[in-house]
C-alpha cells in the first residue's frame, strides 16, 4: 500500500471515529423529541438509554468477532447503509405515528425509534472496525466511550446546535445524515481514484500482458469502482426527497380533514400546536404541546376556557385578608393558552401580573390565537430561576401551574423552590398551586407533605376525591398555601361583571370541590418524604400518572387529533 493510500485510509478511520462520537449522542437526544407528538417526551425517554445501549453493545461485540474473519469488511457499504437509513428515518418514524394507539405509550416510542436504533447499531459496528486495536479491546473502548457520550447526549447536542445554528430536531437529523453521506462519498472515492491511477499507469513493454478475465473487468474496472460513489451521491438525497418527514421536517400543510391547524412550531419545550375543531361546540380552539393539551377556549364565546377548573387558581383573589390593598401584585408561573391570566386581568382589575413562561412560542400563540391581554410584565425564562432571583416580599399571590406532558418539573416542587415562593410572597400572601394526579397517589402525598413542611396553612379544592362514584383516572387538585389562615369570601353571582358562563358556573360550584379533609396528615402514606433539591424522586413517582395522562388524552380527543398532523 502506498503512503498516500495509507494516509487516506487512516484519515477515513479518524473521520469515522469522530463522526460516531458526535452523531450518536445527537441521534439519542433527538429520538424522543421526534416521537413526542404521539407519546410525549417523558414517556419516550423511559428505558431509552438502556434500549440504545443494548443495540450498541450487541453490535460492537458482534463486530469484534466479525473483525477476525478472513474476509475483509466492506466499510464503504456499511457507510452507505448508514446514510440511506438516516435519510429515511424521519419518514419511517412519521409513518409509524399511525400505529401509536395500538402500540401504546410503554413500547410504542421504542418501536417507532427502531430506525434510529438501527443506525446507532451500524455506526457502533463501523467504529469497532475503524479502531486500530484487537477486536475485543476495540469493543471495550467503543462501549465505554458510547455509554459516556450517551449519558451526556443533551450537552453534545447543545454544542452542535450552537456551532451549526440548527436547533430543530429534524434539522439535526438531516445534518447527521448529510455528514454520513459525505463520509460515504469519500470512502467510495478512494478505490475509484486507485482504479483510475492503475488504468493510467504505463505498462512494461517487455512484460507480456495476460488477458483479463471477465470477473476482473467487471469487478476491478473503473465502472465497478464508480458504482459505490454514484450510489452514495444519489440514494441518500433521493430517499430524503421522496420520503419527507412530514410537518416536523417540512412544515407542510396538514392533511387532517377534521381539524384545522392554525399554528405550529418546534420550541424549547416541544412541538407546540394551535388546533381548531370547527364543529365542536360551534368552534373549539386548543393549544397542544407534544402529546398534552395545555389550554383551550371557545372563540365564539369571548374565549371562555374549555376547562373550567383552570379558573380555580383565579379564585385566590377571593381569600380574605385584613388589609385589602388598592393594588395587588401576582406572579404567574406557567401560561398554557392563557385562560387563567386572561381571567385574572378581566376579573381583578386592581391586580398587576408578572408572567413567567419558559416557552416563547406558548406566549406568542396565546396572544395571537387566544386573545390574551398583555400583563404588567412577561418574562420568558425558567420559573425556578425567576423565583430564586426575585425580590423578597414582592407578591400578594403566586399562581403555580406547570403541569404538561403527564408530569410537573420536579425543580419547582422541592422544599427549596417552595421556600423561595414563601420568601417572595408578602407576609399574608398565598400560593395557588395546581397538581394533576389522584388524591391517593404517592406523588400527590409527597407534594402535600412538602407543601406542609413550608407553609403552616394548606387547603385543597379538587375535581374529584377517592370516594367519588365516577372517579376519573386523573384530575386537577389546586392547593392554596399561606403563612396565614385561608378563608374564601366568594362574591355573589349577581355582582359578577363577566361574560364567562364557565367562570360563573365554577365559582358558584367552588365550595362543593372542597377536599381539604383528604389531605390531613393521618390520610397520607407514612412512607412519603418531603422533596428536596438533593433528594427529589418526584419524576420517577409520576411515571404511572404520565401513562394515565396519555390514555386520558386519547379519550378526550381521538387518534386522528394526535397523529394526523
Amino acid at each position: 500500500m502506498s503512503s498516500t493510500s495509507s494516509s487516506s485510509f487512516i484519515g477515513l478511520e479518524l473521520a469515522t471515529l469522530a463522526l460516531a462520537a458526535v452523531s450518536l449522542p445527537i441521534l439519542h437526544a433527538a429520538g424522543p423529541r421526534f416521537v413526542a407528538p404521539v407519546y410525549g417526551q417523558f414517556l419516550s425517554r423511559q428505558r431509552h438509554l438502556p434500549a440504545s445501549m443494548t443495540f450498541i453493545l450487541i453490535n460492537i461485540i458482534a463486530a469484534a468477532y466479525r473483525s477476525h474473519s478472513p474476509k475483509p469488511i466492506n466499510s464503504s457499504r456499511l457507510l452507505l447503509l448508514v446514510a440511506v437509513v438516516l435519510a429515511a428515518s424521519p419518514a419511517v418514524m412519521r409513518a409509524s405515528f399511525g400505529f401509536s394507539a395500538t402500540w401504546g405509550p410503554m413500547f410504542g416510542p421504542h418501536i417507532t425509534m427502531i430506525p434510529l436504533y438501527l443506525v446507532t447499531s451500524l455506526i457502533s459496528s463501523l467504529t469497532v472496525y475503524a479502531l486500530p486495536l484487537p477486536g475485543l479491546l476495540s469493543a471495550g473502548v467503543a462501549g465505554t466511550v458510547f455509554s459516556a457520550s450517551l449519558a451526556r447526549a443533551d450537552s453534545v447536542e447543545s454544542i452542535v446546535s450552537a456551532w451549526t445554528g440548527i436547533t430543530a430536531t429534524c434539522g439535526l437529523l438531516r445534518v447527521v445524515a448529510a455528514a454520513w453521506t459525505l463520509l460515504s462519498v469519500l470512502a467510495a472515492f478512494g478505490p475509484l481514484k486507485t482504479a483510475i491511477a492503475a488504468e493510467q499507469k504505463p505498462s512494461n513493454p517487455k512484460r507480456k500482458a495476460k488477458p483479463a478475465s471477465k470477473s476482473t473487468v467487471e469487478k476491478g474496472g473503473i465502472a465497478w469502482k464508480a458504482a459505490p460513489l454514484l450510489a452514495s451521491l444519489v440514494f441518500p438525497p433521493l430517499i430524503a426527497r421522496m420520503f419527507p418527514g412530514g410537518l416536523q421536517c417540512d412544515h407542510a400543510s396538514s392533511t387532517n380533514s377534521k381539524y384545522d391547524l392554525l399554528a405550529f412550531a418546534e420550541s424549547n419545550t416541544g412541538y407546540v400546536y394551535v388546533i381548531e375543531d370547527p364543529e365542536l361546540y360551534g368552534g373549539t380552539r386548543l393549544m397542544r404541546c407534544d402529546h398534552s393539551l395545555i389550554g383551550g377556549a371557545y372563540p365564539s364565546l369571548d374565549y371562555d376556557s374549555t376547562f373550567g377548573t383552570f379558573y380555580f387558581m383565579d379564585f385566590v383573589q377571593y381569600i380574605e385578608r385584613q388589609k385589602r390593598k388598592a393594588t395587588r401584585i401576582a406572579l404567574q408561573i406557567g401560561l398554557g393558552s392563557g385562560a387563567s391570566t386572561r381571567s385574572l386581568i378581566q376579573h381583578a382589575p386592581n391586580l398587576e401580573i408578572d408572567l413567567v413562561e419558559i416557552d416563547p412560542k406558548v406566549v406568542e400563540f396565546a396572544h395571537e390565537f387566544f386573545d390574551l391581554p398583555h400583563p404588567k410584565s412577561t418574562h420568558v425564562t425558567d420559573g425556578r430561576a425567576f423565583i430564586d432571583t426575585a425580590p423578597s416580599s414582592s407578591y400578594d399571590f403566586v399562581i403555580h401551574d406547570v403541569f404538561t406532558g403527564g408530569l410537573v418539573p420536579r425543580t419547582l416542587f422541592s422544599v427549596e423552590a417552595l421556600e423561595g415562593v414563601k420568601r417572595i410572597l408578602k407576609s399574608d400572601g398565598v400560593l395557588a398551586l395546581n397538581f394533576v394526579g389522584t388524591m391517593e397517589s404517592v406523588a400527590t402525598h409527597t407534594v402535600i407533605r412538602t407543601l406542609r413542611h413550608v407553609f403552616p396553612y394548606l387547603e385543597c379544592y379538587s375535581e374529584s376525591t377517592p370516594d367519588a362514584a365516577d372517579q376519573p383516572a386523573l384530575y386537577n387538585m389546586v392547593f392554596f398555601a399561606s403563612p396565614k389562615r385561608i378563608k374564601f369570601n366568594l362574591p355573589p353571582m349577581d355582582s359578577l361583571e363577566t361574560k364567562s358562563a364557565m367562570y360563573r358556573r365554577f365559582l358558584d360550584e367552588f365550595p362543593s370541590y372542597y377536599a381539604s379533609d383528604w389531605i390531613r396528615e393521618d390520610r397520607l402514606d407514612n412512607g412519603t418524604a418531603i422533596v428536596t433539591d438533593a433528594n427529589n424522586p418526584l419524576e420517577g413517582l409520576q411515571v404511572g400518572s404520565a401513562i394515565e395522562h396519555w390514555t386520558v388524552m386519547r379519550t378526550i380527543f381521538p387518534h386522528e387529533f394526535w397523529s394526523g398532523f
